[in-house]
């Protein structure tokens, strides 16, 4: 996911080219809008570049379904819908972001909004970013793919490294098992402070990010060897300015990138995922710059190998 607050939310050349350009280094083949739709010339270099968007409505955290909110909800789809219909870029429409989805009326809010959709555009699939359990959740069942916004390591279960990948993954089969539906994580991560190095992993340090992508890594590999998988977002690719909460340390860190768009070490890690997925899946060549070299008895070369 993407924030646009670098230097405003309208059309910015310059943070647009940089943007791609990391994602591509990155290794990244799509991202999700983040909240509120991005501009359409972002998309104009999607559909160039063959980068993938997941489409957002911008509403986010709604915690009171009401008849109002539905009303402007539908509205603002149907003027995301017909702005972006046509970008070949865009290939899913995602309903929210982290709403309430285990109240009362959940399920006939939901099932209205996923109607009006299918109505506007019936060729693409219909996904949100769900955050309560399933034996919470009221609106899974009318979605084509299923969101997960889930921060085990951060949110919950904090610094219990041995137990994100089990956790992690039951969670994904409990939905599967209800719903037989295909999954796509939209959220995880954790915030990391620049520069900050501590040994052993400590909370908010560049060591602690890495160790805990790594382990929802292992998480996702067994939930595609399970068969309904279909993609790994990170919560947030680029580190965004908002307001001020003693809760953050000078704003979110959770980017594997600085605002400046320089890469932290979990920035590297995910390149090598990402590159090591694309090798597996299409084949794909990997850089020569993936991985340092190391010695003649433990080289790049037998590191790509191992990918």
């Amino acid at each position: 996911m993407r924030h646009a607050e670098f230097r405003g939310r309208g059309y910015d050349e310059s943070v647009l080219v940089k943007d791609y350009n990391v994602i591509k280094w990155i290794g990244g083949n799509g991202y999700r809008t983040s909240n509120y739709p991005p501009s359409e010339e972002f998309l104009d270099y999607a559909d160039q570049l063959g980068i993938v968007v997941i489409d957002e409505c911008p509403i986010a955290n709604a915690r009171f379904l009401t008849n109002g909110l539905l009303r402007n909800h539908k509205t603002s789809l149907s003027e995301l819908i017909k702005r972006d219909k046509n970008h070949p870029s865009v290939i899913m429409w995602s309903l929210a972001s982290g709403a309430t989805t285990d109240l009362n009326n959940t399920a006939s809010y939901f099932e209205q909004l996923v109607g009006h959709v299918k109505t506007l555009d019936s060729s693409r699939p219909i996904t949100a970013a769900i955050s309560v359990d399933v034996k919470s959740d009221k609106a899974a069942q009318f979605l084509d793919i299923i969101g997960i916004n889930l921060y085990t390591g951060w949110d919950s279960k904090l610094a219990m490294f041995d137990i994100i990948r089990d956790d992690v993954v039951s969670y994904v089969r409990a939905f599967h098992k209800v719903h037989n539906k295909p999954f796509l994580f939209m959220e995880y991560g954790a915030d990391a402070y620049t520069g900050l190095h501590v040994m052993p992993d400590v909370v908010w340090s560049e060591e602690y990010q890495v160790s805990l992508m790594a382990e929802h890594f292992k998480a996702f590999d067994i939930l595609r060897e399970d068969g309904y998988l279909t993609g790994e977002l990170l919560c947030y690719l680029i580190d965004f300015q908002e307001k001020q909460d003693y809760n953050y340390v000078d704003n979110i860190k959770m980017g594997v990138l600085t605002r400046q768009r320089q890469p932290k070490e979990a920035a590297y890690l995910l390149r090598q995922r990402y590159y090591s997925l694309a090798q597996q899946l299409d084949n794909t060549s990997l850089p020569e710059d993936i991985l340092p070299y190391i010695s003649s008895s433990f080289s790049a070369s037998f590191m790509k190998i191992e990918l």
